[in-house]
């Protein structure tokens, strides 16, 4: 089958948030500026937003993930041969409202043409399907100063996405995969990347006015005198691409909830575990984990009066009239997951608007996952995963501009 180069770039599919478009790249690691959707340098850019009107686009970006994840869990449960398997990519939201996108140049042009042709990818680690057929090309990055890096790399030509709305209207015409899979790019920069690769996401108020960076191999390092915090990588049964972690319990204002230990446990079916996935702006726990923790949360609360109610598409939310003299006093409560080895205390388990605060975990139904940690409960680390050691490691630090 032949596939001209304008098809190509209409339907990469190699997912989650930031827009990156510059790259320096060195002979001992490599670097990515990412800038979020929302930000003016954004072809994405919708104008200033209030809080509320940004809550609201979070709802989106919730519905469109949750609709996402269902293709996925429905691609992972259909059986497929060795044969049939290198033609489907799986590679930290959803396409039509992605949280982080990159500007990438694709493909190889006869001179005195252009070199390559830029287009948009959104960036993800875990949670993208399309079907389709592999091919290889030359991707070119920009750097900060001026001057550029290619890297070969092989890319999918996806014919059937399902729920992914590629095409006229869409300056995104992809997915730059950075999950566990073999055809991510973490994987694909080989020597370069030493399979290495760390980001820092900022808190949820300031990451739209906020750029970043994906670092690679040497570039992806912590800085001195961070407390760093590792936990093993676990390699999934039904996809290879999610970066699974072990969560043994979570902690509510120091209280642990005492989750039995196969809560979060991978099952022998494959099915359960908890991943690691950016392409999700919340935490999602399946409903009847998610019942212990919403008790403990209300139980912290108990002294309101006032019940809570679901806004924005956030499953718990107050008053913050009523809760206002309990946030005074105390704050809210810490959230923790306690990983083997680790303990990661979220820095945005809840958002506060003009009249609510809200908590950014919300119950799902799928029985393929038992819990998905999205880019809100890794806000204000940075994470690096080394897919050679197996580990995932992370610290506290200040996710700001030039991170």
């Amino acid at each position: 089958m032949v596939v001209n180069m304008d098809s190509i770039c209409q339907w990469l599919f190699l997912s989650t948030l930031l827009l990156l478009n510059l790259v320096v790249a060195e002979h001992n690691g490599f670097s990515i500026r990412i800038i979020h959707r929302d930000s003016p340098e954004s072809p994405l850019y919708p104008g200033n937003l209030t809080l509320e009107q940004r809550l609201e686009r979070l709802h989106n970006q919730i519905n469109d993930y949750v609709s996402r994840l269902a293709s996925v869990f429905e691609r992972s449960s259909t059986n497929r041969s060795e044969t049939t398997e290198p033609t489907w990519i799986s590679p930290p939201v959803a396409i039509r409202n992605p949280y982080f996108i990159a500007i990438v140049g694709l493909g190889t042009f006869e001179k005195p043409q252009i070199d390559y042709k830029n287009t948009y990818l959104m960036l993800d680690t875990g949670t993208s399907v399309s079907e389709g057929y592999l091919g290889g090309e030359r991707f070119t990055f920009n750097s900060d100063d001026g001057a550029t890096e290619s890297v070969n790399l092989v890319f999918g030509c996806g014919f059937d996405q399902k729920r992914f709305p590629f095409g006229q209207g869409n300056p995104v015409t992809g997915i730059l995969g950075l999950g566990y899979g073999p055809h991510s790019l973490l994987n694909q920069l080989g020597a370069r990347g030493q399979g290495r690769m760390s980001y820092c996401v900022p808190l949820w108020r300031e990451e739209a006015g906020t750029s970043t960076f994906l670092r690679f191999g040497q570039a992806a390092q912590f800085k001195p005198g961070q407390q760093i915090r590792t936990t093993p990588l676990i390699q999934g049964q039904l996809n290879k691409a999610f970066y699974y972690v072990e969560l043994l319990d979570i902690s509510v204002a120091g209280s642990h909830i005492h989750y039995l230990p196969e809560i979060f446990a991978i099952r022998p079916d494959g099915n359960g575990g908890t991943i690691l996935d950016t392409g999700s702006p919340l935490v999602l726990i399946r409903r009847d984990a998610y019942t212990a923790l919403k008790n403990s949360v209300e139980h912290y609360f108990s002294q309101v009066q006032t019940p809570p109610i679901s806004m924005f598409g956030l499953d718990l939310c107050y008053s913050l009239l009523a809760v206002r003299n309990v946030i005074d006093d105390i704050g809210a409560p810490t959230i923790t997951f306690h990983f083997g080895g680790a303990d990661l205390e979220i820095k945005t388990a809840f958002v506060i608007s003009a009249n609510y605060l809200c908590m950014t975990i919300i119950p799902h139904d799928y029985y393929q996952v038992s819990l998905i940690i999205g880019s809100f409960a890794q806000s204000n680390y940075r994470f690096l995963i080394n897919v050679g050691d197996k580990t995932v490691s992370f610290a506290e630090d200040e996710c700001g501009h030039g991170s």
